[in-house]
């Protein structure tokens, strides 16, 4: 018997993006504040189908910033967003940080990203990886819905724990109704540009449902913040396995270990994975 069901056959991992001579990935320039930029390519044409994509994104910057990063397929000027406000944030020091994506995606296409920021004109360097068979490919989909995402100022839906610690707060709405059936969940958080974060701890749910009557589908998610890094140790979490219909609300709220009145916040966003 296999010691480990979820390895298969035929793996195959390719980096897109990535530049060897700066060992770093590729540019990406924001807009004006708040304002997606020009996308840039990070490859031409796809070698092989992909079930699987992970990104890592960086910035040596040390000023709070807040982003929404865009992963689009097709020609230049005709491009096709294929997982829209990929949600970091930073806090007051230089980071790096990845997510994973579970999405088919064929070959021979042309993969490029773009990205917005609360500053404006800030730069991130992305490095893309393509998976094909092994972990996960037989649960890979063909589409990603971001919910929560909020563009006007780069960030997510904010979600307060409360001025009493280690309590729940009240829930904050993500979306009223889910317009995709979800088979999986990627949850990201942001620390809404804090610079001076309060090392802290968060039990994080999340609730299906009408406001008033939630039901808890994902319970006490546990995030730590640094004050360090000034950040969530982990800004997007892996793929989740759940079933949640189209047409569902979904609502978040955590408790906290702080109750100062800025460092207990944080933006949330959740992607539907169908």
């Amino acid at each position: 018997m296999d010691v480990w069901p979820l390895k298969g056959d035929g793996q195959r991992w390719e980096a897109i993006g990535e530049l060897s001579a700066s060992s770093s990935g590729t540019l990406i320039t924001c807009g004006a504040a708040n304002t997606k930029g020009a996308y840039v390519e990070l490859v031409a044409a796809t070698t092989f189908p992909a079930s699987g994509f992970y990104f890592n994104v960086g910035s040596l910057s040390n000023v709070a910033t807040l982003y929404l990063i865009d992963i689009a397929v097709g020609a230049a000027a005709s491009e096709v967003v294929l997982i829209s406000n990929i949600h970091v944030s930073v806090g007051g020091s230089a980071f790096g940080t990845g997510g994973f994506f579970p999405l088919s995606i064929p070959a021979g296409v042309r993969i490029s990203a773009r990205a917005q920021d609360s500053t404006g004109a800030s730069t991130l360097r992305i490095i893309g990886m393509l998976m094909s068979g092994g972990w996960e490919a037989g649960s890979s989909h063909g589409r990603i819905t971001t919910y929560g995402a909020t563009t006007a100022d780069s960030g997510g839906i904010q979600v307060d724990p409360g001025a009493v610690i280690n309590t729940k707060g009240a829930y904050s709405q993500i979306t009223a109704a889910t317009t995709n059936l979800i088979r999986q969940i990627v949850l990201g958080f942001g620390n809404q540009g804090n610079q001076t974060e309060t090392g802290s701890n968060f039990m994080i749910d999340l609730a299906v449902g009408g406001a008033g009557s939630e039901v808890i589908v994902i319970p006490d998610f546990p995030m730590v913040k640094s004050s360090i890094a000034d950040d969530f140790g982990m800004r997007l979490i892996p793929p989740l396995p759940i079933h949640i219909p189209a047409g569902t609300r979904l609502a978040m709220r955590a408790q906290s270990s702080t109750a100062d009145a800025t460092d207990r916040l944080f933006d949330a966003v959740v992607y539907g994975i169908g």
